[in-house]
C-alpha cells in the first residue's frame, strides 16, 4: 500500500509538476503554476529538472544513446544497450532507486558523467551542487521537522509527530 504522503508527492510531482515544468499551463499566466516560477516538492531544483528532462530527455525520448533518462546511466533499460555484468545488479539498484528516487534524481541532475567527460565545467557543477544542497536542506526541514510538528500541534496526541516523521523517511 502506498503511504498517503508518498502518493501526494507522486501526484504533485509527476502529474502536476511534470506538466508545469513542460510549460503546459503557461498560457494561463498564473505565477503559481508557471514553468518559470514553479518549484516542486522535490529535492532537485526545478531548473535542473527542466534542463535534464526537457532539454536532454525529450531530444531523443526512449532512444538508446540519445535519451539520457533511459536508465539514468545506471540501469539497462533497452536491449539495444550492450549488456555488461554490472547489469545483473539492476533489480537491486532499482529497489534502492525506488526508495530514494528524489535523491537519486537530484544526483543525476548534477550531470556527473558530463563533468567526467569534460562537457560540463566543474564551476557549473559547484553551482548546481550548491542549489541542490539549499533545496535539500529546505526539503528535510519541511518533511522531517515542520510537517511532524504541525501534525502534533493539530492532533495534540503526543504521538502524531512520530507517525508523520516515519512517513518522511525514505
Amino acid at each position: 500500500m502506498i503511504r498517503s504522503a508518498t502518493a501526494g508527492k507522486i501526484i504533485e510531482n509527476m502529474e502536476i509538476g511534470h506538466n508545469v515544468l513542460h510549460g503546459q499551463w503557461d498560457w494561463m499566466r498564473d505565477p503559481d503554476i508557471h514553468s518559470t516560477t514553479w518549484e516542486w516538492d522535490f529535492v532537485t531544483p526545478s531548473s535542473a529538472g527542466q534542463h535534464t528532462h526537457n532539454d536532454a530527455h525529450h531530444r531523443g525520448t526512449n532512444v538508446t544513446g540519445l535519451d539520457v533518462d533511459l536508465g539514468y546511466n545506471v540501469l539497462r533499460m533497452d536491449e539495444a544497450e550492450p549488456w555488461e555484468p554490472r547489469h545483473l545488479l539492476n533489480p537491486v539498484i532499482n529497489a534502492i532507486l525506488a526508495r530514494f528516487f528524489e535523491w537519486g534524481i537530484a544526483v543525476y541532475d548534477l550531470e556527473l558523467a558530463k563533468v567526467r567527460a569534460g562537457e560540463k565545467p566543474v564551476a557549473d557543477l559547484r553551482r548546481d551542487l550548491a542549489s541542490v544542497v539549499v533545496k535539500a536542506v529546505r526539503q528535510l526541514a519541511k518533511d522531517s521537522l515542520a510537517t511532524p510538528i504541525a501534525a502534533e500541534l493539530v492532533s495534540r496526541s503526543g504521538t502524531a509527530w512520530r507517525k508523520v516523521f516515519r512517513l518522511a523517511l525514505p
